[in-house]
């Protein structure tokens, strides 16, 4: 049976690599190999029939200034633990390991699973079970160790994956490195505005950010949807030790437009999310707190903005958010 799934646009290549057969057999174990696809994102993926099943072979590169690959694992482990069941640990090793080292990049493989080709990313009822699934993923990650608190602290992370514990206390750093010249006189000043409002109230955070495992990448492209039914979050590859409001922020912004924060999103879509969480989580005292979600938004927006891509987009959306007056009307919509 032959494996389908979208091809790679024409902007990638696909990387056809003899690697696949030599790691699926020599650290997987796996027998009478036939590749069926291989795709390519930021990682490559190899599409494998074997006599022990179908599988998915992803090749990662090595990044130094991010979490080592076996990281996202362990926060895995813990959701599991934990009861949170729409997480899917991949296949080990034979020597137990979760991911294999190449030498160079990282290799893990995981049983093909099936999923809906064009879940209804605009239906509120889908949305909802995206909020809660999410509530309740932060409702298990909240138990976890100090080791991985102190591991998700590193102090050589990339800028891109520090958590918002630490952004703001960077962000002076990062904006030296923005394109300023790129902005009107206007954006440069409300540009700057933004970056005060972060950095002036990032009190907010520790006081009402409540600490979780947290995804930072969470949107519809990583939710395995099966039979109408959210079956797994997938990519933990960003997942560190945070607050959780982060992750809501973040995840808000993904509905009724391009993911990964552009203008096009639905912010009514977006508050729809916000109040499932809200009710999924029993209405958190932080999401009463005046400008404390705001903050987050602010944040999950600036974060990518500053990265220098998509730099007229990101500024319209950072406009959007600014002008949401349903943020201000929070507490007294509850």
């Amino acid at each position: 049976m032959s494996i389908s799934s979208n091809k790679p646009d024409g902007t990638h290549r696909v990387h056809m690599d003899n690697r696949w057969n030599d790691i699926a057999t020599a650290a997987y174990g796996l027998t009478d190999l036939r590749l069926t696809e291989s795709r390519v994102h930021f990682s490559n993926h190899f599409f494998i029939e074997s006599s022990q099943g179908q599988f998915v072979l992803s090749c990662s590169p090595f990044q130094a200034d991010r979490m080592v690959k076996s990281y996202q694992f362990q926060l895995m482990e813990v959701l599991k633990d934990n009861g949170f069941r729409q997480v899917s640990l991949p296949v080990q090793t034979l020597d137990g390991r979760y991911c294999y080292w190449g030498g160079e990049d990282w290799w893990v493989l995981n049983p093909y699973m099936p999923s809906d080709e064009h879940p209804p990313w605009d239906s509120r009822d889908l949305i909802t079970e995206a909020a809660q699934t999410l509530a309740a993923l932060h409702s298990a990650g909240r138990k976890y160790g100090d080791k991985l608190r102190a591991e998700s602290e590193r102090k050589d992370l990339g800028w891109y994956y520090v958590p918002s514990t630490r952004w703001a206390e960077l962000s002076p750093k990062i904006a030296r490195a923005f394109r300023w010249d790129e902005l009107s006189e206007d954006d440069v000043a409300f540009l700057r505005s933004q970056l005060r409002f972060v950095q002036s109230n990032a009190a907010l955070c520790d006081e009402w950010g409540m600490r979780s495992i947290t995804h930072q990448d969470y949107r519809p492209a990583n939710l395995r949807i099966w039979e109408s039914k959210i079956a797994t979050v997938w990519d933990f590859d960003m997942a560190v030790i945070d607050y959780s409001l982060y992750d809501v922020a973040f995840a808000s912004l993904q509905f009724g437009g391009r993911e990964c924060l552009f203008p096009e999103v639905s912010l009514d879509l977006a508050k729809h999310f916000v109040e499932e969480y809200i009710a999924a989580t029993d209405k958190p005292e932080p999401f009463e707190e005046d400008g404390v979600l705001r903050w987050f938004l602010t944040v999950a927006v600036l974060r990518r903005l500053l990265l220098n891509y998509h730099i007229p987009e990101r500024m319209e959306l950072l406009r959007k958010i600014a002008g949401w007056d349903w943020l201000n009307r929070i507490a007294s919509s509850l």
